[in-house]
């Protein structure tokens, strides 16, 4: 789908929209998304983590996650490396971030992640920062709220991750998927269609358009081998793309390649 006059007719909303959203939904995200997802979300999260650490025998790590919500998958690296944790956490929507500080707190980490406010296609830090940029079930809202449509907004996502990491710096993205054939494929629009708008509501409020949203955002969103190729528009080596749970979710990771960015861009967020 081209441009955000297309998405629009289709019912697609815009950033602003986007933002208010998850705004709204913020206090109640984290235990919709438990429920929603029967606690699954939380295994494909700690995935994410192992898969980009494999081969890491110690020493400071610096990681980024963008969209990073109410910071489940930042304090799961926090919590990940211990004391070697040097954890970003960066989003565009203040409630959320919010939510994200509370937990982190609580969590009692020996190096707790730091918050910064931004977006996830101008990123308020120095190119070639970051050993680690991760984003869970974010890049999606990203691109469907974009101007000048998903795709290309997915690729300007992606160099703003590439740009910020350090040569061989790795890219995790989770992000959901849609089965194909077999028993899930009929039970996932099943449960987009008639279960999780009643659940949502119950919990969110009656009226409340986020969950309806969900669905809405999947469907035609790039997965799999296209949106590998996209990451390797963006200068990255995709090394792997992993089904989760019925290929309910998918598991991508790939390696920064190539020189610097041409456009170095200074940080208004210093990380040490």
């Amino acid at each position: 789908m081209d441009g955000d006059r297309d998405a629009r007719r289709n019912g697609r909303p815009d950033r602003h929209t986007i933002r208010k959203m998850f705004a709204r939904i913020a206090p109640r995200y984290d235990l919709l998304n438990r429920l929603l997802s029967g606690w699954t979300d939380q295994r494909w999260r700690r995935r994410a983590v192992e898969a980009a650490l494999r081969g890491h025998d110690g020493g400071i790590m610096k990681v980024l996650d963008t969209c990073a919500g109410t910071g489940d998958l930042g304090i799961a690296f926090a919590r990940r490396l211990g004391p070697d944790a040097r954890v970003f956490g960066c989003d565009f929507t203040q409630e959320m971030l919010t939510r994200f500080a509370r937990k982190a707190a609580e969590a009692r980490l020996e190096s707790p992640p730091r918050i910064a406010a931004g977006d996830s296609l101008a990123l308020p830090f120095r190119d070639e920062t970051f050993d680690i940029v991760s984003s869970a079930f974010g890049v999606r809202n990203v691109a469907v709220g974009s101007e000048g449509g998903v795709r290309p907004a997915l690729v300007a996502a992606f160099r703003e991750m590439r740009r910020v990491l350090l040569p061989r710096g790795k890219a995790v993205i989770l992000e959901f998927s849609r089965p194909h054939g077999g028993w899930a494929a009929p039970a996932m629009n099943l449960y987009f269609r008639k279960v999780l708008p009643v659940i949502g509501n119950l919990i969110a409020g009656k009226g409340e358009t986020a969950y309806g949203y969900l669905p809405l955002s999947v469907k035609g969103f790039p997965e799999g081998e296209e949106l590998m190729s996209l990451l390797e528009q963006a200068g990255f080596r995709a090394l792997s793309a992993v089904p989760l749970t019925a290929r309910i979710a998918t598991l991508y990771l790939a390696e920064r390649t190539g020189p610097a960015p041409e456009q170095r861009r200074e940080a208004s967020h210093g990380v040490r």
